[in-house]
């Protein structure tokens, strides 16, 4: 979705400072359409995505890859249920009540016997007899945008990782003596460059104390690889979204809405040459964005050298693995933006046995929210307005809520290009 000529009908414009020839989030407010960096990209890892998908459906089902990239370019979905028997994509086709007799074949019980069964909430409570045996791991659970503490990210709910809390998190894990490693389990596309370093930095702190792996989710992305690089060893799904070593500001100009729009003008008087650098009433000029954008690369700099740090690499090498490109977790194992595929099982056994542990058990963080903190941030004086405008918008209602927070982002954002919907 490109937004420029959207802003432009209420006279906004998008100023932007960025480093990377792959770092496109921007452009959804300065284009309208993709370019062909990103194109490139974009391609590169739905089409990962996609051949782990049919390799591990070959694997199960038994057809071919070949075949099924034809049934998907044959739009499967609208055939009669009764194909997908012979094309090996279901065994049986079965209404609800004759799943549980289907059931009791596979567990070679009479019809007339029960099935064990359990409910999740049931089964969360199996472990807790177990809490004290062996050595603990903590699970540390990251999701969201990354934000840092007030500065909030961007949308008005949701997920957030955030820099002030984190830290302290982590500091506290450092500190306890019966958590032997921490499992880092990240799922981001990034967020605020600034408190990226600072989530960063507690990492560092945190490794000279014990072992630390991280587990990317679906994504760990430009700020989620940031706060990945300094772990011991990094640990991704195949289909994983990662790399995306990029910064960029961006500043809206709304001097065309607020001077030709609506009528308001301004003067001002200085003491010196930049004493209203950042005023709504005019654009950055060419001094200004000289400013910024060596701000920026520097940024990026700062950023390249904590990734060859933790990847121990050159600066070198890792811009040329850099530019903000995006890679599914396949990619960057190969590049060694990453030591390992598979899930959060994998990087908990790599945890233990850097701990040299071999009784253990694993503790997640943070804590869940007590009930009335949770009943407090659901009552927010906005969230009924939120959730009609995100039912009735859908998958367009994140980039608008962009436009509608704007004015509170940190100036400096490491993150993913857009908000991706893979269908």
């Amino acid at each position: 979705m490109f937004l420029k000529d959207l802003l432009g009908k209420f006279g906004v414009k998008m100023q932007v400072a960025k480093v990377g020839t792959y770092k496109s989030a921007t452009e959804q407010f300065t284009g309208d359409k993709m370019s062909d960096a990103d194109r490139a990209q974009t391609t590169a890892y739905l089409n990962g995505i996609w051949s782990g998908i049919t390799q591990d459906v070959s694997k199960s089902r038994g057809v071919s890859v070949a075949q099924l990239n034809q049934y998907a370019d044959s739009l499967i979905t609208l055939t009669a249920a009764t194909d997908y028997i012979k094309m090996k994509l279901v065994d049986k086709l079965l209404y609800t009540d004759q799943v549980k007799k289907e059931i009791k074949k596979l567990l070679k019980l009479d019809e007339s016997d029960a099935i064990s069964q359990i409910s999740l909430a049931d089964l969360s409570k199996v472990d807790e007899g177990k809490i004290s045996e062996g050595e603990a791991i903590a699970v540390y659970y990251a999701y969201g945008d990354i934000v840092d503490g007030a500065a909030g990210g961007i949308f008005a709910k949701g997920h957030n990782i955030d820099a002030q809390t984190v830290c302290k998190d982590l500091e506290a894990l450092a500190n306890d003596d019966n958590v032997k490693a921490v499992v880092f389990r990240i799922n981001s596309g990034g967020g605020s460059a600034y408190a990226s370093e600072q989530i960063w930095h507690q990492v560092v702190e945190l490794r000279k104390k014990k072992p630390v792996v991280v587990s990317m989710g679906g994504m760990a992305a430009s700020g989620g690889y940031y706060i990945s690089a300094p772990a011991n060893w990094i640990v991704a799904e195949p289909t994983t979204l990662t790399g995306s070593i990029g910064i960029f500001g961006m500043f809206p100009d709304f001097s065309g809405l607020l001077n030709d729009k609506l009528g308001v003008k301004f003067d001002e008087v200085n003491t010196n040459r930049n004493s209203s650098f950042g005023t709504q009433a005019r654009p950055f000029n060419a001094g200004e964005m000289r400013y910024l954008e060596r701000y920026i690369d520097r940024g990026y700099k700062l950023f390249r050298h904590r990734v060859a740090e933790g990847r121990k690499m050159s600066d070198g090498q890792v811009e040329k693995l850099a530019q903000g490109h995006v890679y599914t977790g396949a990619d960057a194992q190969k590049i060694k933006l990453v030591d390992q595929l598979g899930g959060l099982d994998v990087a908990i056994e790599k945890a233990a046995r850097l701990a040299n542990i071999k009784d253990y058990h694993t503790a997640n963080y943070p804590a869940p929210e007590d009930w009335t903190t949770q009943i407090f941030n659901e009552a927010t004086d906005n969230s009924y307005l939120d959730e009609q405008l995100r039912t009735g918008l859908g998958i367009f209602y994140e980039p608008f809520s962009l436009l509608k927070s704007i004015d509170r982002q940190s100036a400096i954002q490491a993150r993913l290009p857009y908000y991706l919907t893979i269908n």
